[in-house]
């Protein structure tokens, strides 16, 4: 029996990776699986897992490797979220044709548990000041992104239940810390990796106030594992925040590890999304046990701790 994590040398899979395979039977095996495998990501764990190149695209390929290792169940953590505006093709086959031929599969299978990434993007801008937004919040996307991962929430109900496929999604809100790359935002890196490499940070003159809902990768990749490891739920769809601050509170936080912090104001955006709310996760607390071992200050601490050790291994988010 094997664990199949699609996207698992990527920025959430490498560290879901490490959180997996320290916890592996003998027996089973952590199977990552990516067009474009970055193994520097994985690094320190590449003799414990299987790697195998392969496109989210390719149903024969999905179909041999689930044969080959006898996949029992699926992390699905693949997006193209970058570009998806202005190349509408490529963000169809990719999140919406890549993401049917993985449940396929799965069904092909009969797999135990698929556990896979959608996003706070499916809110679009909320209409409201209700507070926090939960999971039964209007879903109004404004983006090519958003729109894919509303269908592919519609798509993963119908698929369990019309064929059994016990299935958990995952809205994340901001994700930050080591091994997410530039795009398709930068400031989200370059507030934490700038500082220790002596180099400023730009941020646009309007965006150091900008609250956002901030969660760190560790905390997250946590969340996708307990889901893995549910036994009783069949579908569920789970909002993940963490906390809301503002660009100047974050700076202030990593000054305190890097005094010699340095912010350069541009009249030019950091690309920043233009929306900002806070998500209401509770639910994901209360159904799967989840709790933050992270959080935003000793988050953003790990972060700048690990950015040494993970130097060279930045991957696509």
């Amino acid at each position: 029996m094997a664990i199949l994590v699609v996207g698992g040398t990527g920025f959430i899979g490498g560290h879901l990776s490490r959180e997996l395979v320290n916890e592996l039977n003998a027996k089973d095996k952590l199977v990552l699986y990516d067009l474009y495998p970055n193994v520097e990501a994985v690094r320190d764990i590449k003799d414990k897992v299987v790697i195998e190149k392969g496109d989210i695209l390719d149903m024969r390929k999905l179909f041999e490797v689930f044969k080959k290792y006898d996949i029992s169940r699926v992390v699905d953590l693949v997006v193209f979220m970058r570009g998806s505006e202005s190349d509408l093709f490529k963000a169809t086959m990719t999140n919406l044709i890549g993401f049917q031929n993985l449940f396929e599969v799965s069904r092909l299978f009969d797999i135990e548990r698929l556990v896979w990434a959608s996003s706070d993007a499916v809110y679009g801008t909320p209409l409201g000041n209700e507070g926090p937004v939960d999971e039964e919040y209007l879903q109004n996307p404004d983006t090519v992104y958003g729109m894919c991962k509303m269908y592919e929430e519609f798509f993963a109900e119908r698929y369990f239940r019309n064929y059994g496929i016990r299935n958990i999604a995952i809205r994340p809100s901001m994700v930050f810390g080591p091994l997410r790359y530039y795009r398709p935002v930068y400031f989200n890196v370059d507030i934490f990796e700038n500082p220790p490499k002596g180099l400023p940070v730009p941020i646009g003159e309007k965006e150091l106030n900008k609250e956002i809902d901030w969660v760190y990768v560790k905390d997250v990749s946590r969340a996708f594992k307990l889901a893995l490891e549910n036994r009783t739920i069949d579908f569920r769809v789970y909002n993940l925040g963490g906390e809301m601050k503002s660009v100047k509170d974050i700076l202030a936080i990593v000054k305190k590890h890097v005094p010699s912090t340095e912010i350069i104001a541009t009249p030019e955006a950091s690309g920043m999304p233009p929306k900002s709310f806070e998500i209401n996760w509770s639910k994901i607390q209360k159904e799967l046990g989840y709790v933050p071992k992270y959080g935003l200050e000793a988050g953003v601490k790990d972060y700048i701790d690990s950015l040494n050790a993970l130097e060279g291994a930045k991957v696509h988010s």
